[in-house]
């Protein structure tokens, strides 16, 4: 595929202004004609006829029809060609993986999960890259045509070296260059980032943070994670340690050396958290009617189970406390909850009530529209916004506007990314 920005970057400022402007109105209202963009857009006719004919040269745009205008003119409209380019998309967690690839026009066309390899390592990175090959021979693409993969994994990632600072879930995985390794073994430009991180992007895209100007998404399952959008920025800090809520002075005591490594929030509402809290009031006491394990107390809870009721009841509070000292510091549009556990409707509606009661203003909270696909799409986005701005060569504070995924041609009756 050919690149654009040669042509553009050499004519200066305008220039590359012409060129986003009409590549972002074809993304984001493609199928459009090139009179229509001018209209939208304030360009002239003739700029707008030029960058047309370059992208279309390129491969990047073609042409889908005609529309009939005044006194017998005829435009004819243009759209991105979604077989110009992919992005893979990738989900590392401790027991499963989730890869896809998605076209220009961000439709994933195939996708798999996998148990993720007990060995960690490199070796769960090499299994990542012969998934990636499966998909790719079972789709018939072609691999030049994937020019950017962006993986999301539990842990710390620094944003200077790149490198896993903090990994409690994967084996072998911490001090590991994964974007540089995966991108050997894969062939293309690799990004690697917190997977809460490309949650909260994921959320923003697709899900219940649509037109939230800061959002926050917090996660808990087997853990807990934060991921935070201020401003429309994702915010990763100095370390790329921003979000670790783990670590919150919550219930615990944080100088504990037995709890540094999970955090003292972490061990409180995590679920060994919850399970401890279940044996302590009282779930120790009930033989073989006991739960054994987050889910079993949860429909409990259900059946009118007192413990369970006050084991959620207690682990809600908790949470509140992290959510209210969130909402104290970021004031937040939204907060999403996300997570095996976080998007459980008793302790969502419990957690929210918590909120509301210790705050005078507090933000929309709301489960997550994504699940547990959040990561994933929050990689796609990641990786088509990093493929347009590349391809464009054009510099900005901020990647063009993805564009919302419709129908498919060739996915008739099935949604762009079956959330």
């Amino acid at each position: 595929m050919d690149a654009v920005p040669s042509t553009a970057s050499a004519t200066g400022l305008p220039r590359l202004f012409s060129l986003r402007t009409v590549v972002e109105m074809i993304v984001t209202a493609g199928p459009i004609t090139r009179a229509e963009i001018s209209r939208r857009t304030g360009l002239s006719k003739q700029a707008v006829s030029e960058v047309a004919r370059q992208l279309e040269d390129a491969g990047w745009i073609g042409q889908v029809g005609r529309t009939q205008g005044n006194i017998g003119r005829t435009g004819v409209t243009y759209q991105i060609v979604p077989s110009a380019a992919y992005v893979i998309g990738i989900d590392l967690g401790g027991k499963k993986c989730r890869i896809a690839l998605a076209d220009l026009s961000s439709h994933v066309v195939a996708e798999t999960t996998a148990a993720t390899d007990p060995a960690g390592g490199i070796t769960a990175l090499r299994q990542i890259a012969g998934e990636v090959d499966r998909l790719i021979a079972e789709t018939g693409i072609d691999r030049s045509k994937i020019q950017r993969a962006v993986i999301g994994c539990p842990g710390i990632i620094d944003p200077r070296s790149g490198r896993l600072n903090h990994s409690p879930s994967i084996p072998d995985l911490t001090g590991t260059d994964i974007a540089g390794s995966l991108r050997t073994l894969l062939g293309a430009p690799t990004t690697a980032e917190n997977d809460v991180n490309l949650a909260v992007l994921g959320e923003h895209w697709q899900g219940r943070g649509r037109g939230a100007d800061s959002l926050a998404f917090a996660a808990l399952g087997t853990g807990i994670g934060l991921g935070l959008m201020i401003n429309g920025k994702l915010i990763r800090g100095r370390r790329g340690a921003a979000g670790e809520i783990c670590f919150l002075p919550i219930e615990n005591d944080p100088f504990d050396e037995n709890i540094l490594g999970e955090g003292a929030f972490e061990r409180a509402i995590g679920s060994r958290g919850i399970m401890a809290r279940y044996r302590r009031l009282g779930g120790d006491q009930l033989g073989d009617r006991a739960a054994r394990s987050v889910d079993e107390i949860f429909a409990a809870l259900r059946k009118g189970d007192a413990v369970a009721e006050r084991t959620i009841d207690e682990t809600a509070r908790l949470f509140a406390f992290g959510l209210l000292s969130l909402t104290a510091i970021i004031d937040p549009d939204m907060i999403v909850l996300g997570g095996s556990i976080g998007i459980q409707p008793e302790l969502v509606e419990r957690a929210t009530a918590y909120v509301k009661a210790g705050s005078e203003q507090p933000p929309h909270i709301a489960a997550s529209a994504l699940g547990n696909r959040a990561t994933l799409i929050g990689a796609l986005a990641t990786g088509l916004a990093q493929l347009q701005e590349s391809v464009f060569a054009i510099p900005t504070s901020g990647p063009f506007p993805l564009p919302d995924p419709g129908p498919h041609p060739a996915r008739a009756g099935k949604p762009a990314l079956e959330l």
